[in-house]
């Protein structure tokens, strides 16, 4: 996960965010928000910026073109990951 959190780091510092208040900020959600700004920066390198009023599934299921009631079946299903790599294929 290291590699990752270095990765994550390095992208912010790209976009011109405060790399300290994101590595604080990990710190403080622990694995499953670290999980969240992996993806949240994944849509984000590929087009898809969560909005003010939107959530982490909104902005997914925008993404992947499906309500966020398909998005939570994808989830359970735990195809959510799959999908994604398959939607941004060759991309970023």
């Amino acid at each position: 996960m290291a590699v990752f959190r270095d990765q994550l780091l390095c992208e912010a510092e790209k976009r011109g965010e405060p790399v300290s208040d994101l590595k604080k900020t990990l710190d403080v959600l622990g694995p499953q928000g670290f999980l969240r700004e992996v993806i949240r920066s994944y849509l984000h390198d590929r087009g898809f910026v969560q909005q003010a009023q939107e959530s982490l599934a909104g902005t997914t299921a925008r993404a992947l073109g499906i309500s966020v009631r398909q998005l939570v079946f994808c989830i359970e299903d735990g195809r959510v990951g799959r999908m994604l790599l398959d939607r941004f294929a060759g991309t970023g």
